[in-house]
């Protein structure tokens, strides 16, 4: 799923790496994990209207009241790591975009 510039699979303890230094980066107080990122995933779902049986099948979850821990109903959301990181990426890439000419002649 993620490979290192050169094409090679990057191991666990990179991803948790590269993930902990983008939330700092990022500024966010939170203890970034890759379980961070499901669990937020799962609920943004949930608060998108995923039906739950969708959800509960991508999880691998067994029994429907586990995937439930999952719906909060948007309470939290502007606190959510995922969306402190998300605006920081979304703030890169549009400052990138702005230093990049434009190929379009003017």
């Amino acid at each position: 799923m993620v490979a290192t510039a050169s094409g090679a699979r990057i191991d666990r303890g990179a991803v948790w790496r590269l993930l902990r230094r983008l939330a700092t980066t990022a500024g966010i107080p939170v203890k970034m994990s890759p379980h961070v990122l499901r669990h937020t995933c799962a609920t943004l779902a949930r608060d998108a209207g995923a039906r739950l049986e969708d959800v509960q099948e991508q999880l691998g979850h067994a029994d429907a009241r586990t995937t439930r821990r999952y719906d909060h109903g948007g309470q939290r959301l502007d606190r959510a790591p995922a969306y402190t990181l998300a605006a920081y990426l979304t703030a890169a890439g549009d400052e990138y975009s702005e230093e990049t000419p434009s190929s379009e002649p003017t």
